[in-house]
């Protein structure tokens, strides 16, 4: 709306929000990731640890810094419903709807700004809708106290 072009306006709000680059702003989400998982109790089940491990992942890939720079909130990527986040499903992140699944994923195919495509081990695939009414709702999962404070962390299997 300044009547500038996009990269521009990019390297505006990358420098209000305190970030030179879409790299530093990503190393930032994940070092305040890390952080937080690294308070996390210890996981109690395969399903707990499996979030752990799949976020680590995400984290550390390029996919990742392809989400960050498409403009994904950590809460399209890491968010859960604050009751019941293993059964409410719109309310669920990328990550979590990989580890939630009761299909195996294979990989995430595709990310784009507004979808990722998810393709399962029986090669079937699905489209995975950035913006969600219902993620509007969301919090992160290692802040979800029905998740961690043991209502469901430990009892997912």
């Amino acid at each position: 709306g300044a009547g500038v072009d996009h990269e521009t306006a990019t390297k505006r709000a990358l420098a209000e929000a305190g970030h030179r680059s879409w790299q530093d702003l990503s190393q930032a989400h994940r070092r305040e990731i890390e952080t937080a998982i690294d308070r996390l109790p210890a996981p109690n089940t395969p399903l707990d640890a499996r979030l752990i491990e799949i976020t680590q992942a995400v984290i550390a890939s390029e996919l990742f810094d392809t989400a960050v720079k498409n403009g994904w909130d950590m809460t399209a990527l890491f968010g859960v419903a604050a009751v019941a986040p293993d059964v409410r499903l719109g309310e669920q992140g990328l990550v979590p709807q990989l580890v939630f699944s009761r299909l195996s994923v294979r990989q995430i195919e595709l990310l784009t700004t507004d979808h990722a495509i998810i393709e399962y081990r029986t090669r079937s695939k699905f489209r995975f809708d950035r913006f969600r009414p219902a993620l509007e709702q969301a919090v992160l999962w290692w802040e979800c106290d029905a998740l961690i404070g043991g209502a469901v962390w430990g009892a997912l299997n």
